[in-house]
């Protein structure tokens, strides 16, 4: 076997189905389908190409790493439940694989069947990340990817230990890249031939949700990755940017009412984010020409920086050390 799909997942939703109907279109011989299920009672509505597991609930680390233990592939390839691959996907994947790769990544993009409001968000998420979400970024050497579309050699998976269990809800994949990193000294390749679509949320409410505990999980887990981005000299301060943008609107803001001095430092604070803010989108101009989804997005984004930030906050406050276990047997 070549090919191990994990795709985990709390619900058998259309997304879901669909995910696994895109990858059965491919008649090959060589992959094998498994669905690591961690919500509630199932009916396995899929083929017999197609496995799915019961996994512990709300740990997607954990899911993944089950998934990956009863694995036959050489190679085994994450995708999210509600993403889908592309027509060439497998192309792609030998092209790479053929040719010695041991981990590749490459983009997500909104899927196409998504609403206006969906498309939107896909914009929000895009800003200042525009290679993880358009196509004709060069092919390249990276570090840090989500793990809605990533691929890697089962041994390379295995030395690393596979996904953190502690990284239970979201960062997962920042600390599985810094993982891999770390052991190996080199990044993943990014290939943007090898891409998939993604659904976004659907409503506001349940995208300012979905990103709130991104943010307390990444704050959360923030210091336990520390270490390796200092070892590996890989921080960069863009990833603190909104809970310092944060803090500093605040600080200032308290203290401006105190004293008028702190108000030009106050508004110093939010002309600099608006710059920053428009000389993104400028950016993303190159690939969004709709001025209206535009507009809109710009709007969510900067009402995104306080959430994000203050959640971050929050996160890195409450952050409890936790030994690091692993499930993958080495």
């Amino acid at each position: 076997m070549k090919y191990s799909f994990i795709l985990p997942t709390r619900f058998i939703d259309d997304y879901l189905k669909k995910s696994v109907f895109e990858i059965l279109k491919h008649k090959r011989d060589d992959y094998e389908i498994i669905v690591a299920f961690n919500g509630d009672d199932f009916v396995n509505c899929f083929n017999e190409r197609v496995k799915i597991i019961k996994c512990p609930k709300n740990n997607v680390s954990l899911s993944r790493n089950m998934a990956a233990n009863i694995s036959s592939g050489d190679f085994l390839v994450f995708i999210d439940s509600d993403a889908y691959i592309s027509d060439n996907f497998f192309e792609v994947l030998d092209k790479n694989f053929d040719n010695n790769v041991d981990f590749l990544c490459g983009p997500n993009i909104t899927a196409i069947e998504d609403s206006f409001l969906q498309k939107v968000f896909g914009v929000v998420l895009s800003i200042g990340f525009e290679y993880k979400h358009y196509l004709d970024y060069p092919r390249r050497v990276g570090v840090i990817m989500p793990s809605v579309n990533m691929s890697i050699s089962k041994k390379g998976f295995v030395l690393i230990g596979g996904f953190s269990v502690d990284y239970n809800i979201a960062s997962e994949d920042t600390n599985f890249c810094l993982k891999y990193f770390d052991y190996f000294k080199k990044g993943f390749i990014y290939d943007p031939d090898l891409f998939v679509y993604h659904h976004r949320r659907k409503t506001l409410i349940s995208f300012f949700k979905q990103c709130s505990l991104y943010a307390i999980f990444n704050g959360k887990n923030f210091c336990l990755d520390l270490k390796i981005f200092l070892r590996n000299k890989l921080f960069k301060i863009q990833s603190i940017l909104p809970t310092i943008f944060v803090f500093v609107f605040f600080t200032f803001f308290v203290y401006g009412l105190l004293s008028s001095v702190f108000i030009y430092f106050y508004l110093l604070n939010f002309l600099s984010y608006l710059f920053i803010l428009y000389k993104l989108f400028f950016k993303i101009w190159k690939y969004e020409k709709d001025i209206k989804k535009l507009l809109l997005a710009s709007v969510i984004f900067y009402v995104l920086l306080f959430i994000y930030g203050f959640n971050f906050l929050i996160g890195f406050l409450i952050n409890k050390r936790i030994k690091d276990v692993y499930f993958v047997k080495k």
